[in-house]
């Protein structure tokens, strides 16, 4: 819970890092931020839903979230097409 509207946070843009591994029937994508990430949103080319999507990151956190593979899709045009965005992304240039 925050005590401020979150237009009005002075928060700082984190520096999210990520890696993809796969399974048989999955993508699995591993974040890591060094700072807060407000509103954190993984945003890729798949029809298919995150097992989490638009949520919090604490600093020197780690979070891990899955999503079904497409047949048309390897890990390579999986990666290619995923980013990530927070809140910061939305007024900070």
């Amino acid at each position: 819970m925050y005590f401020k509207l979150a237009k009005d946070l002075n928060l700082s843009s984190p520096k999210i890092v990520y890696s993809v591994d796969e399974s048989n029937s999955q993508f699995i994508v591993t974040l890591k931020t060094d700072q807060l990430g407000k509103n954190v949103f993984v945003i890729t080319n798949s029809e298919n839903n995150f097992s989490d999507n638009y949520f919090d990151m604490l600093p020197n956190t780690e979070k891990t979230i899955f999503i079904e593979k497409d047949l048309s899709q390897d890990l390579k045009s999986f990666t290619d097409n995923l980013s990530i965005k927070t809140l910061t992304d939305s007024y900070k240039k």
